[in-house]
Order: C-alpha cells, then structure tokens, then sequence
C-alpha cells in the first residue's frame, strides 16, 4: 500500500519536475519512508440535535452576530465550517493540523480552488479555532502553524469612461438607468443599495443614510445626473402603482418593473447588469465594479483617502486603497510636478 502511494505521488509530481528532479524525489521518497507502515484511519461520525459540534458552531455565531458581522457573512463561516468538518471526517475537537494541511492542499489540486478562495477558508476555520482557544473550550488552534498563501494582488480594472457611456446607452429601461447612475455617483455596496426605502432619500440635498458592514451608519450623497434619473424613474413609479407622496416613505427605492414592485434582490441587480453588459459588448458589468469605478475617479480627482474611506464605509484606509486603480499618467504628471 505505501509503495502504491508513493509511486502515485511520483506520478503527480512528473509533469512539473525535470528528469534529475524526479530522480531526486523518488530517492528521497523511498529512502525517507523505508521501514514505514500506512493504515487509513476510518471516522463514522453521527450528528444529533445534542452534538458537541453543533453547539459550539451555534455559541461561534452567536459571537460573531454580537461583533456586528452580517447574515451574509456569517453564512460564509458556518458553511465553510460545516464544509471543512464533512470532508475532514472528524468531530472539531478532534481536527489536527495535518488533517488541515490535507484539506486545504485537496481544495486546491483536487477541486481547483484558488489561492485567493483558499485563504478565505483559511481565514473563517482560524477564526472559529481561535474563538475557542479565547474560550477555554480548546487547548491549542490547529491552523495557527499554517502559513496564509502568498497571493500576487491581481488588479481590477474599473470601467473606463467610454465603457461607462456604453454601459448608460445600453439601459433600455428608465429603471436601470437610474440604477446605473445611482450605483456609479454613490459607490454603494449591492446589498446597501437594496435596503434603501424612497424615504430615506433626500431628493433636495441630493443625500441620504445608510446602514453599512457592522450595523455602521453613514451618510451618502449621489450627483445631480444620478437625481435626474431617480426622479424620471420615480415619476414613472408613481404613475404605475399610484401611490401618494405619503405612502412612498416606506416602498422600495429600486423594485422589479413587473406588476407587485416588489424590491429588487442583489440577484436582480446582478442579472441586470449582465444583461446590459451583453447588449454593450462589455465584459464583467456587475455592481461591484461600479464601486471600485466611484473610488478610482474620487482618487484620481485628488480627494482625501480618508474622506473617501468615510464615503464607502471602510474603517482602514488600506481597505480604501484596494479599489483605486491610479492611471499611470496621473502618477507619472504628479512626480513631474513634485520633481520640477
């Protein structure tokens, strides 16, 4: 059996490895292991309402609901635990750092994960492990040896001017061009951006406030183009359902175009959005990338890093920086006039 795996190991490892590389691999290997016995370990695990599992995931959320993260958020770390928990085979407690090891290496050239999509699991199993370490309920955190993976930064290129004209000429609906105007003025994230009620806009001061990661407050603002469109969009809203100017305090600020107006979901914003993309020519038209556009321009205008911090609801600055992508002109005209 471990001559069987060993000679797996050589046969993965021969289309990377040179001729004089694999030699030296297969010495090694064989040398290392002589004399070794391999026996697979077996885990039968049965899940109760009463398993030990399942209460400290439950107490873990109830710590991260209490440090404000999101319902979106928090599905991310309980389905990756459960995910980390099923494939491993083994109760929480009983999960080593090996065990991890083989995880995260099967993650990656067995299913193709990326290195980026890697380090977020990495970063949700640590986190539940050193929660309970802090609480006593475990003596030691079995990721706290694994090195986070060197991940070059890949950069994301906002929409260019001219995309950005595209990308308006192709809205042919008086909806998604307010939607559009309003994604690109504000630099909202999609889920602030469905919450918000026709209320909570001021329509005169072109502001309004929103509940951002965290549970966090801040105020926003939009351009005079992007209230120009909200306010054809509304008048058409208003027409089609015939409600009063009371009534519309608490109905959805964005809403399907179908008969009901319910609120628009993330998901239909997104869908939006590649439509638009589709009928442009445009690749990766999606919510995000309008975000990424606003701080990009605000930068390349040369307003503050903190005011702009403020405006998209980071608390680091270094979060900010992420989503500027600065023109190369623009630092090549600032170090010529720095240097004159």
């Amino acid at each position: 059996m471990l001559e069987r795996i060993l000679m797996e190991v050589c046969q993965i490892m021969g289309e990377c490895l040179d001729r004089n590389q694999m030699e030296k691999l297969k010495n090694t290997l064989f040398i290392s292991f002589r004399g070794k016995v391999v026996s697979e370990e077996k885990f039968e695990i049965s899940l109760s309402e009463t398993d030990e599992d399942i209460n400290l995931i439950k107490i873990f959320r109830a710590s991260k609901i209490v440090s404000g993260r999101s319902e979106d958020t928090l599905k991310q770390y309980l389905a990756e635990l459960r995910c980390c928990r099923a494939t491993i085979g083994k109760k929480f407690r009983d999960i080593t750092t090996m065990d991890l090891r083989w995880y995260f290496g099967m993650l990656q050239e067995k299913r193709g994960n990326k290195m980026i999509t890697i380090q977020n699991k990495i970063h949700y199993i640590n986190s539940f492990y050193s929660f309970l370490l802090n609480e006593g309920i475990i003596s030691k955190n079995p990721v706290s040896r694994i090195e986070a993976p060197k991940i070059g930064r890949e950069i994301k290129k906002p929409f260019s001017p001219e995309e950005m004209e595209a990308i308006r000429k192709s809205c042919t609906h008086v909806r998604d061009r307010a939607l559009v105007e309003f994604l690109y003025s504000t630099g909202l994230r999609v889920s602030e951006l469905v919450s918000l009620n026709i209320g909570d806009v001021d329509m005169v001061n072109r502001e309004f406030v929103v509940n951002g990661k965290g549970n966090k407050e801040r105020t926003a603002y939009f351009s005079p183009a992007a209230c120009f469109y909200l306010k054809d969009y509304l008048d058409w809203r208003e027409e089609k359902e015939k409600i009063s100017e009371k009534e519309r305090e608490n109905v959805p600020l964005f809403s399907h175009i179908k008969k009901s107006y319910e609120r628009i979901s993330k998901t239909g914003i997104e869908t939006m959005c590649r439509r638009i993309g589709k009928r442009c020519g445009i690749e990766n038209v999606h919510p995000h990338r309008f975000r990424r556009t606003f701080a990009t321009n605000m930068a390349a205008r040369d307003m503050k890093l903190q005011e702009l911090a403020k405006l998209m609801g980071h608390s680091k600055i270094e979060t900010t920086m992420i989503y500027c992508d600065i023109a190369q002109n623009s630092v090549k005209n600032s170090y010529q006039k720095f240097c004159a």
